[in-house]
């Protein structure tokens, strides 16, 4: 990150971040490149108005290899560029509008077979996707008197997919039935949504006060992911199109927010509802890997999640600290899925601990500890088994049937600053962390159908005469130490 103060009225922001991930071993690899840069402008018109101009960009790829020799690659993209002006301005004390635009460009791959030699026939391409977005926005807060205060807004958008590319059209029993073939540049299918939202507050007393929320969300780019297992090495994003309508939440929320001035600490209770349409999940047994209709595999329903969460946190002096608990729920139901019956989804996790403690040793020496708990993840496991070709087959039940065991970690720090004096331009430290503290196994996913050898080995699958079946798990990190350098100026 760079800044530049140009002049009283002009500063400048550049930021960039590139990093890649590699897991290799023999014959397969995954693999993982991200890179993000930013460029802003901001700008003083009067000592009323602030002009804040962004331009973004970001590339995101996957890579899963099935023959590393030949650079033979699945290769799923994602990469967007956006431009986008903010303006704010004050037009009297407490009295503050915010309004903007901006236009954005996305492109999506959502998985090609890569590699040097000639790929056989029956790999059939998936379209590359492209869209454009225009935005329009604005926001008034305001107080009303000295108890009541009023944050409300609106955002309008135009969401357009464009060519080149190909679409299939499905009939009710989702056979392709059509291919629909656009030009480069050719707009073929639009979205225009409203979001509003709107804050109330009410003050109390000097050290109280009450929240209602209401807001309407829209979301263009869908992540498609196999939620049958609760890990998967396929991310494949599509956008909003032909076949994929927009997601839509509407969320209210209501808040208690207390300030404990005699312990220096803040309270605040929150309780929620979201109900969202138009969500996105697989067939039971979906082709995802280079399936050129692949769209015909999803299924489209509802969900809802709620909740309460309990915060009381610590901002200032040598000892600070954060405690937090959240309850929460997350369902879904697809006509087509589980039956049409009610599931849990993925991420619902009803509870979560979350405690933060930091405290400075001295103007130099910073400790810091830091503990999450949450519930399991829920997870589809078999609920029988059955015998064919003298080998054992799972049978599955419900849909996320069942959960991971409970997650919880702690890690430690210790940061040292290595110049002393507070003053001076240049600033560096040292921190030295420890993840998973106290080394717990977090299962990160759970096979069956296994046998334990009597080396301490598995093996997948087994047959009906071995006696010793058993259930393994799969986590990643243990007790990881790092150290870490910083250095920034000024």
């Amino acid at each position: 990150k760079v800044n530049f103060k140009l002049n009283p009225k002009n500063k400048i922001f550049f930021s960039l971040y590139t990093g890649a991930d590699n897991y290799f071993n023999t014959s397969y690899a995954i693999a993982w490149t991200n890179t993000a840069g930013t460029f802003r402008w901001n700008h003083l018109v009067s000592d009323r108005l602030f002009v804040n101009t962004t331009l973004a960009a970001s590339s995101y790829d996957y890579f899963l290899y099935t023959d590393v020799a030949n650079n033979t690659r699945w290769n799923s993209h994602i990469a967007n560029v956006n431009l986008k002006t903010d303006f704010t301005y004050f037009i009297k004390p407490q009295n503050e509008l915010t309004f903007g635009a901006g236009l954005n460009g996305y492109s999506f791959n959502p998985g090609n077979l890569q590699s040097n030699q000639p790929l056989p026939s029956s790999v059939q391409p998936l379209s590359i996707r492209n869209s454009v977005e225009f935005v329009l926005y604005g926001n008034h807060e305001i107080k009303l008197n000295s108890k009541w205060g009023l944050n409300y807004g609106l955002r309008l958008t135009n969401w357009t997919n464009t060519g080149e590319a190909f679409e299939f059209v499905y009939d009710q029993n989702r056979n392709p039935i059509d291919t629909l073939v656009f030009r480069k540049g050719e707009n073929y299918k639009q979205y225009g949504n409203v979001e509003p939202r709107m804050t109330l507050t009410y003050l109390l007393n000097e050290k109280a006060s009450l929240k209602i929320n209401l807001s309407r969300n829209i979301q263009n780019v869908h992540l498609i992911s196999n939620s049958i297992s609760p890990f998967t090495s396929l991310e494949v994003w599509l956008p909003s199109s032909i076949n994929i309508k927009p997601q839509a939440a509407n969320q209210v929320s209501v808040g208690y927010y207390q300030n404990l001035t005699r312990f220096g600490t803040k309270f605040s209770a929150e309780t929620f509802y979201k109900k969202m349409t138009n969500q996105i999940d697989y067939e039971a047994h979906a082709e995802t890997l280079l399936n050129p209709l692949l769209e015909a595999e999803l299924r489209f329903g509802t969900a809802q999640a709620y909740g309460m969460e309990f915060q009381l946190k610590k901002d200032e002096g040598r000892l600070r600290g954060l405690a937090g608990y959240t309850y929460s729920r997350a369902k879904r139901k697809f006509k087509e899925i589980n039956n049409g019956q009610v599931y849990n989804a993925f991420y619902d996790r009803p509870h979560q601990i979350n405690l933060m403690l930091a405290y400075d040793v001295t103007l130099l020496w910073n400790v810091g500890i830091n503990w999450n708990y949450s519930t399991g993840a829920p997870f589809s496991s078999p609920i029988s088994f059955y015998s064919y070709n003298g080998q054992e087959v799972p049978v599955y039940g419900q849909k996320n049937n069942d959960r991971l065991p409970d997650y919880h970690r702690l890690d430690v720090s210790a940061t040292v600053k290595l110049n002393k004096n507070p003053e001076k331009k240049y600033h560096h430290s040292l921190t030295f962390s420890v993840y998973n503290f106290y080394g717990r196994k977090n299962a990160l996913y759970i096979n069956y159908n296994k046998t334990q050898t009597a080396n301490g080995s598995f093996k997948i699958p087994f047959d009906l005469t071995d006696v010793n079946r058993m259930t393994s798990q799969f986590y990643l990190f243990g007790f990881t130490p790092s150290v870490s350098y910083n250095f920034k100026w000024r």
